[in-house]
This record gives C-alpha cells, sequence and structure tokens, in this order.
C-alpha cells in the first residue's frame, strides 16, 4: 500500500498480475481482493470469459456513444427528413419586392378609421346614449 496523506491509501500496489509493476487507485470501484483466484459465485462478479462478462461488455458499451456515428446519422436522418413530403400544404407566395399602396377608392375608408382611438370613443358615446335613452324610459315604481 502507498499512502500519499498521513492515514489515508492513495495506491495499492497488486503483484503478480503480469511481468511489470502495475499500480491500481485506492478508489477504483472495480478493485477486489480475492484469496483464492476465483471471483464469489454471487450477483455482480462474473469471471472474465464467460457469457455474463459479454453480457456485461455489451451494455457497458451500449451506454457509450461514438460522436463521429451519431453526427452521421444526425445527417442521414436530415436527408430523409428532406425527402419525406410536407404534413400541412403550404402555398407558394412571391417574394415582395417593394411596399404596396392601398388602391385610390379606398382612400375614404382609410382617412375614417386613420385614428382607431378616436372611432372607437364616437362608438362608445354612441352607446352610451343609446344606454342612457333605454335607461329613462324604463319607469321604476317605488311605492
Amino acid at each position: 500500500m502507498v499512502k500519499s496523506q498521513p492515514g489515508k491509501i492513495d495506491r495499492v500496489r497488486l503483484t503478480n498480475v503480469s511481468d511489470g509493476l502495475t499500480c491500481c487507485p485506492a478508489h477504483f470501484s472495480v478493485l477486489m481482493w480475492v484469496p483464492i483466484g476465483d471471483p464469489p459465485k454471487a450477483d455482480g462478479y462474473v469471471r472474465i470469459g464467460s457469457s455474463r462478462y459479454r453480457g456485461w461488455q455489451m451494455l457497458t458499451y451500449e451506454g457509450d456513444r461514438d460522436m463521429a456515428v451519431l453526427r452521421r446519422e444526425g445527417e442521414l436522418y436530415l436527408q430523409w427528413l428532406a425527402s419525406q413530403p410536407p404534413a400541412v400544404d403550404r402555398p407558394e407566395y412571391t417574394t415582395p419586392t417593394r411596399v404596396l399602396r392601398r388602391p385610390t377608392e379606398d382612400s375614404s375608408v382609410q382617412r375614417d378609421n386613420a385614428n382607431s382611438t378616436v372611432h372607437h370613443e364616437q362608438r362608445r358615446d354612441e352607446r352610451d346614449q343609446r344606454d342612457q335613452v333605454a335607461n329613462d324610459d324604463v319607469a321604476f315604481d317605488d311605492d
């Protein structure tokens, strides 16, 4: 064991693993001391050559994403999407080149409604007058 701070183990030196010197960090989650050499037969421990190990390896690599493959799949998807018909019919419009002017026959309507605030105030006053006349026509008998 190699200690970097007083009382804390930094690395565990492994022996009889290979011809060279091998070190493993102490917080390495795969580290397990096996006195006999075979892992226990409990859940979560498998031999390297077993089918369970290959299944675990496949699940591990399944979660890994290769960015080049992911980018290529994105490009293929965009090509496929471009070849699909639109979900909604969209009419083709010409691109405007200038601001269009209103025809001269509508100029009187445009002048009448030039100031919408004034127009709305006039309409409100007319409604108020009609309501007042309707209220005056109704007689209440308090006797």
